[in-house]
């Protein structure tokens, strides 16, 4: 099955859970995502800030008072969002209680308005993995990478290039043809 919450869900969820906390070890910025971290050490982030942290593909950070620009570009912001991720579910862990009617409301409003599932999930199927999820840390979480180089076009963009011979055991996974032995840790 399917399921994608849009950006307006994603800050609700994030405001929520009371924000999340994370720690900067300088002040932080973006100014096409909108992120404004002014000062060093944990911040909790509410929803906008969440998004502008998820979202940050020009991250510049400050040292000795000049910013200086963070060059992974769309690799950090990959990094980034997979980090907002396991600090989600973590929180999720520890405080969500889906034996409350008052949380099972809050998560179907929120959902019935921000979230797109597939026509063969069912309301039971997605209740079932809500709370599946909601006993699952960041511990749980799999992810994988693709293999990438950096490589610059004719033009002069710098852009990646796929691995393709070594990312089809990474793409199988999500064509389906390989199992996904849960008892495995996670790949990064």
């Amino acid at each position: 099955n399917y399921a994608e919450v849009n950006f307006v869900g994603f800050q609700q969820i994030i405001d929520s859970l009371g924000g999340v906390p994370i720690y900067f070890s300088t002040p932080v910025r973006d100014t096409h995502s909108g992120l404004d971290i002014k000062t060093a050490g944990c911040q909790t982030l509410n929803g906008s800030q969440s998004l502008a942290f998820a979202r940050s593909r020009y991250l510049e950070y400050q040292q000795n008072g000049k910013w200086k620009s963070d060059t992974t570009g769309d690799l950090g912001r990959s990094a980034r969002q997979q980090y907002l991720i396991t600090r989600i579910a973590d929180l999720s862990k520890q405080s969500l209680d889906l034996t409350s009617l008052g949380t099972i409301n809050d998560i179907l409003t929120i959902g019935g308005r921000n979230l797109v599932i597939d026509d063969g999930a069912s309301a039971k199927e997605m209740y079932n993995l809500a709370r599946t999820f909601s006993g699952v840390g960041s511990e749980g979480i799999r992810r994988h990478a693709l293999p990438v180089s950096d490589f610059e076009t004719a033009g002069g963009a710098q852009v990646l290039n796929l691995n393709e011979s070594e990312a089809q055991a990474t793409l199988d996974i999500f064509r389906g043809r390989v199992p996904v032995d849960p008892t495995q840790p996670p790949s990064t």
